[in-house]
């Protein structure tokens, strides 16, 4: 939702966003409607004439087709927070306000900002709700956003008119924050607090390349090696491609008589078959090929990507955090080699009962251990860092050991805050 500017700071105007692509389905509806209409009653002179059976249907068709796309141009909804009243007045009509409902605010103590995955058939989607939440009623929903950085600025303005704490668990750390310090920077925070950063030894392997003194850090993240990267290579084109001249190619190979006429579609069909899911499966690997600069120091944290730059002033940097899960910390590896999920991590129901019914916990064995592992540097859920601002979010150092990403997490942190 847009947020509508009052000039009274008490009180919170919200209201839907007006999509482009919906107006125009709009007015393609209200002049297809007008012109079926204009057809029907005999406003627009043409030399073929409906079907009277057809009259009364053609007429409804058209004034359909002019409603809906009234509704696709003037609908509009929003809500309106009165921190005197404490109340949350939601509202919809067509092009100024019809409906009212207002909802009391008394019982609710937190605006909560979470993350959830929306999941379809072939795609998920990061969705982040932004509600009020109270131990003693439902939680109510505000807007549910596809941006997080978006989603973040509606929670912290509800937040400062309602004069309520925001709770921040779209990360692995949960972060609540009261409505006078939302705007509070981590190096003011850890200075009201009396935190102090100190840096862990540094690890004797390392992947990226540090360059780490009392004033500022330079990190480079190198893509894939090069042997990494031929193998994925060579075993994602020799799949596909064989299968692709399996299922679709060696009829038309053997079979002798086939022309080029008249099996060119089935060629063509098999032909995409194998480039689409190629050109996907390349997209990802430059993705992960892609090398990456972070320097940090008092002033700013500056991370580049390839051609993408995004710098966090260090007045401006309220989050910065280890995100993910290391693969480590789900299994534990025993001398033979293989590795079996931790027990303390098996809270799920298909997890106790399995060790119910097998006397022990999920085990791996060594022979699938190295692939789970390997598998693990490329789960979208790794260890990261994570910086967050008003106005930016980037996380870096995907891949990395636990080790690696807490010496570089604390030195970053010790030469921006301290």
């Amino acid at each position: 939702m847009k947020i509508v500017h009052t000039g009274d700071p008490g009180i919170l105007s919200l209201r839907s966003d007006v999509v482009g692509c919906v107006v125009l389905a709009g007015l393609l509806l209200i002049v297809g409607g007008g012109l079926t209409l204009a057809f029907a009653l005999d406003m627009i002179p043409i030399d073929a004439s409906f079907n009277p059976d057809l009259e009364n249907i053609v007429l409804a068709a058209g004034a359909l087709g002019v409603m809906l796309g009234l509704i696709f141009v003037g609908g509009r909804s929003g809500k309106i927070f009165d921190s005197r009243r404490q109340s949350l007045i939601s509202w919809s009509g067509l092009f100024v306000p019809m409906r009212h409902k207002e909802h009391r605010l008394e019982g609710y103590s937190t605006v909560v900002l979470v993350k959830e995955i929306h999941r379809s058939k072939n795609s998920s989607t990061p969705l982040f709700p932004v509600r009020l939440e109270s131990s003693a009623a439902e939680a109510l929903k505000i807007d549910t956003c596809t941006d997080y950085l978006k989603a973040r600025r509606l929670a912290e303005v509800v937040a400062k008119v309602m004069r309520l704490p925001l709770t921040d668990s779209t990360s692995c750390k949960t972060l609540t924050r009261e409505p006078d310090r939302l705007d509070e920077s981590l190096r003011d925070r850890m200075r009201r607090l009396g935190e102090r950063i100190e840096v862990s030894p540094r690890p004797h392997t390392m992947h990226s390349k540090a360059q780490v003194n009392s004033s500022e850090v330079v990190v480079d993240f190198p893509g894939m090696s090069a042997k990494a990267r031929l193998i994925m290579n060579v075993v994602v084109i020799g799949l596909v491609l064989g299968l692709g001249g399996f299922f679709f190619g060696a009829q038309m190979i053997i079979d002798a008589k086939s022309q080029w006429s008249e099996n060119w579609p089935m060629l063509l069909f098999a032909g995409l078959f194998v480039l689409i899911p190629l050109s996907v499966f390349l997209g990802k690997i430059r993705h992960f090929n892609r090398p990456v600069r972070v320097k940090a120091n008092r002033v700013a944290l500056i991370v580049t990507e390839g051609r993408k730059t995004t710098e966090i002033p260090g007045d401006e940097l309220e989050e910065l955090s280890i995100s993910g899960l290391d693969i480590s910390q789900l299994f534990q590896t025993q001398p033979d080699g293989s590795l079996i999920v931790d027990p303390n991590r098996l809270d799920s129901p298909e997890g106790v009962a399995h060790s119910a019914l097998h006397g022990g916990p999920p085990t791996i064995p060594p022979v699938l251990a190295g692939i789970v592992r390997t598998l693990g540097a490329f789960s979208p859920k790794r260890l990261s860092i994570l910086a967050r601002s008003d106005r930016a979010s980037v996380s870096f150092g995907a891949g990395l050991g636990s080790d690696e990403i807490t010496y570089l997490y604390l030195a970053i942190m010790k030469v921006m805050v301290d």
